[in-house]
């Protein structure tokens, strides 16, 4: 899998993937990760754990 660069991020316009808002905040119920992304995990019911398909893009 290629790992995703910023434009690359900019680029998505759905999904499980965006941008944290100009404040720097996630959605409700999304997750922000160590590498600035935030990631849809439903507030916590599905964790971004190692061998999930965001974990990669999440920790690097």
């Amino acid at each position: 899998m290629k790992k995703l660069t910023r434009k690359d991020l900019i680029k998505v316009s759905g999904g499980n993937v965006r941008l944290p808002d100009s404040e720097g905040n996630c959605p409700t119920g999304w997750y922000l990760c160590p590498s600035n992304i935030c990631v849809n995990d439903n507030g916590g019911a599905n964790p971004i754990v190692p061998g999930t398909p965001y974990y990669s893009i999440c920790f690097g």
